[in-house]
């Protein structure tokens, strides 16, 4: 579960800029480049300046071949249409709408150009149904290691503080409908007439408003607490929100009836 604002999210970019860089420079050197300069000079594509000048050419062909293979990449797609955004981080995020926005991911390499990467791939997804999700693979486990060490931490700190909420949807659904249980329980044990018709109406309205609400829990949950958010800045998290609306009903409710109950049961 991921939840920040634009900057949050640069910096996860400019983590990816600088794995980009360094995934770059040991493709550069894993690929050999050097290996066919002596050809070059030695005359068999013209005399040795023109060879010199050809591999030259030849060299830059080669690493801008290797750059662009490991070009950050980004996607973004909204939910109005399924409609997409590619190409670069930055001209995808001046497109975005981010009240609409479904998942964003981030590319380098791919399955597809290993040839011309050296085997390099990094795949990061965040979307609202299944959170964030990191992919890599490399040749060799220097560079992994710089991932997990780049990216692990910077995806956690972003872990809101209500995560909880969503991972144990179920548990809370459980909590809630064994806290109306043992409330039906309760009332039974209340003598009659100790408790007047209007709280006693009020209360079961209550238990069975929370049961029916409590029985769709799982998928409004999920729902109310997206895996993934990302807001311009200043915006706040929907799960905070949601929260906060939900304590203040409960307390409104709790002013309520409590005192009623309380009247009805001690006086």
């Amino acid at each position: 579960m991921w939840v920040g604002d634009l900057e949050d999210f640069r910096r996860i970019v400019s983590a990816c800029r600088e794995l980009e860089t360094e995934a770059t420079r040991i493709a550069h050197t894993e690929a050999n480049l050097e290996r066919g300069r002596d050809l070059y000079l030695s005359g068999y594509f013209g005399s040795p300046s023109e060879g010199n000048a050809s591999w030259k050419q030849h060299l830059a062909s080669e690493k801008i071949g290797i750059s662009e293979a490991l070009e950050l990449r980004m996607t973004s797609t909204q939910f109005r249409f399924s409609q997409e955004f590619k190409g670069s981080p930055e001209s995808v995020l001046d497109k975005v709408d981010f009240d609409d926005l479904k998942s964003v991911s981030l590319k380098i390499g791919s399955p597809y150009s290993r040839f011309e990467t050296g085997g390099f791939e990094l795949s990061l997804s965040m979307d609202k149904t299944d959170g964030g999700s990191v992919h890599a693979a490399a040749p060799q486990s220097d560079w992994l290691i710089l991932v997990d060490g780049k990216l692990k931490g910077m995806l956690r700190a972003r872990r809101p503080w209500f995560w909880f909420v969503r991972r144990n949807a179920f548990l809370v659904l459980a909590i809630a409908s064994t806290l109306s249980l043992a409330a039906i329980s309760a009332l039974q044990t209340i003598p009659r007439g100790t408790i007047d018709a209007n709280a006693a109406g009020l209360i079961f309205l209550l238990i069975v408003g929370g049961m029916l609400a409590t029985g769709g829990a799982i998928a409004g949950i999920r729902r109310l607490f997206p895996a993934f958010e990302l807001h311009k800045a200043g915006g706040a998290a929907r799960g905070a929100q949601v929260l906060k609306r939900v304590a203040a009903a409960v307390a409104w409710v709790a002013a309520i009836v409590l005192p009623q109950i309380y009247s009805a049961t001690f006086t």
